[in-house]
């Protein structure tokens, strides 16, 4: 994959998150690096299959999910797998409208998703060799997040 289009594909899932939070009635701000110090972190990663294969992982900490999840559903999570399977969810919302973006402007790419993984923890890090990825972070009044983008063969 050459460096223009790595950076459109980022544009799109850029693109779809912006979106979703907008939904939400959300403010978000870019920012350097992750704000939360410590604590509880949740990650949900969907990779991407196709011409391209990559994977999107999206970070953030138990305040936001929290917050995300309410604003979703209209009421508090009952339990922590309430908040991880959320946070699948907002991956996977984030991963396929990127998709659909990517599939309209490169035609016989047909990208599609898997299905997400999850993982809840402190200190969390998580690396796939072979894959050029970009972080953008996020500042949210609830928290911080991560998104990070990665794609083979670039």
């Amino acid at each position: 994959m050459e460096k223009d289009k790595f950076t459109q594909f980022c544009s799109c899932f850029e693109n779809a998150f912006q979106k979703l939070v907008s939904q939400y009635g959300l403010n978000v701000v870019r920012h350097q690096e992750l704000t939360d110090s410590g604590g509880k972190r949740f990650s949900a990663v969907v990779g991407v299959v196709g011409l391209n294969k990559g994977r999107i992982h999206v970070e953030m900490g138990g305040n936001l999910v929290k917050k995300l999840f309410e604003l979703a559903n209209g009421e508090p999570e009952e339990d922590e797998m309430d908040l991880c399977f959320y946070l699948a969810e907002f991956t996977n919302i984030i991963a396929g409208n990127g998709i659909t973006l990517l599939n309209d402007r490169y035609r016989g790419s047909n990208l599609r998703l898997t299905p997400p993984a999850i993982f809840t923890g402190e200190n969390l890090d998580i690396t796939t060799p072979k894959v050029l990825s970009t972080s953008t972070f996020y500042n949210t009044e609830f928290g911080s997040l991560r998104i990070e983008i990665g794609f083979e063969g670039v």
